[in-house]
């Protein structure tokens, strides 16, 4: 199965009860420690996933997304703090 377009594959998930997920993806050498070490890049990115989790798409009238996924990878232990106020941050969205 090839979709030809974002509508046929949201159809499709639909008809089979499976939710989309966003999933964010990043890796320490594409600044992530540098993000979460700063409120701001904290605020900015959680603003940035909640306004993707809830625009409409046009094209099927809804947002297909049912949850996030954050997959950070390359982080350490120094950076754990900044980590879990980013994830406090977006569940309290």
């Amino acid at each position: 199965f090839v979709p030809n377009s974002y509508q046929s594959v949201t159809s499709y998930m639909d008809s089979h009860d499976v939710s989309f997920h966003l999933n964010v993806f990043m890796t320490a050498g594409e600044g992530l420690a540098q993000m979460l070490a700063s409120p701001e890049g904290r605020e900015q990115a959680v603003e940035q996933i909640v306004q993707e989790l809830t625009v409409e798409y046009k094209a099927i009238g809804e947002n297909p997304y049912g949850g996030v996924t954050i997959d950070f990878e390359g982080l350490r232990a120094a950076q754990r703090t900044d980590f879990i106020k980013f994830h406090v941050r977006i569940h309290n969205e």
